[in-house]
């Protein structure tokens, strides 16, 4: 009995890895196309049957890709990083603060001042943009970074739940210790409560910087020049009336693939056990 049973569930792990792996592959599939393309020579990418791998490859794509007088992607890449940064940066401490005080300190209707901010969260952004806009253009900030950074660093929702969350998994013996020994609140949040988030706050990072990176409604929406463009939205002028230049396409999607790709790698431990340590106390 014991026998059946042991290899039964080596069968069920058995089918779990094919399945898991075909559906990987699947997925993967895109990717592989995408960069293939991205190293095609010109008219290659028509080819029929479908060339995965590049016979002669060539990096010409990516020399055009930067080298095009109406579409400075080095621009729109740098942009999209300075953006990426200031945001990510931004809700790493305004996200923290907010999340050590609804988890810490006592304070009248914390609880429900929380619930309402929780709410919000319910909306949508698409729901949102139009009165935002109309209060950016009040604010004279239309075609300036300032529509994309200050609403996210001081209104960071989601980030202020997850960290606070975690703070909550923290004792208040611990805080209690640190206020006999005269530390004030500040110093408690800076040089106890911060260091023991890591976990969290490395998963905040990942998800503020992904999602920044990757915003196209909202930089479209605020921003007017063509300097101020962001990735997301230069790739998007790839894409015209009359014809798709797919292989700068495909090496401009590749070059923003990266970023993501790097972040998610060398993050991705901290990011799942910050995930898992967060949900631990409602």
């Amino acid at each position: 009995m014991a026998l059946a049973k042991k290899t039964g569930n080596k069968v069920v792990i058995a089918l779990s890895l094919l399945i898991l792996g075909v559906g990987s592959f699947i997925m993967i599939l895109p990717f592989i196309w995408m960069l293939s393309t991205s190293f095609k020579i010109p008219g290659a990418e028509y080819s029929f049957p479908p060339e995965w791998l590049p016979i002669p490859a060539t990096i010409g794509n990516y020399i055009e890709l930067f080298s095009l007088d109406f579409l400075p992607y080095g621009r729109f890449f740098l942009n999209s990083i300075y953006l990426t940064a200031i945001i990510t940066a931004g809700c790493l401490f305004f996200d923290s603060l907010a999340a050590f005080a609804f988890a810490k300190l006592r304070f009248w209707k914390r609880d429900t001042i929380f619930l309402i901010l929780l709410s919000s969260m319910m909306l949508p952004v698409a729901v949102r943009i139009i009165p935002l806009y109309l209060m950016m253009s009040l604010l004279h900030w239309l075609d300036t970074y300032l529509p994309l950074i200050l609403p996210r660093i001081f209104a960071g929702i989601w980030g202020t739940f997850l960290l606070r969350q975690f703070f909550l998994t923290i004792p208040d013996d611990l805080l209690d210790a640190a206020k006999i020994d005269g530390c004030s609140f500040f110093r408690i949040y800076w040089q106890i409560m911060l260091p023991l988030a890591k976990p969290a706050l490395i998963t905040l990072a990942v998800i503020a910087s992904l999602a920044t990176w990757n915003d196209f409604l909202q930089p479209l929406v605020y921003l007017t020049s063509l300097e101020k463009y962001t990735v997301q939205i230069g790739l998007a002028y790839l894409v015209t009336d009359y014809e798709v230049e797919w292989r700068m396409f495909m090496a401009g999607s590749t070059l923003a693939v990266v970023p993501i790709l790097l972040v998610y790698v060398f993050l991705q431990k901290h990011y799942t056990r910050g995930i898992v340590m967060s949900g631990i106390k409602g």
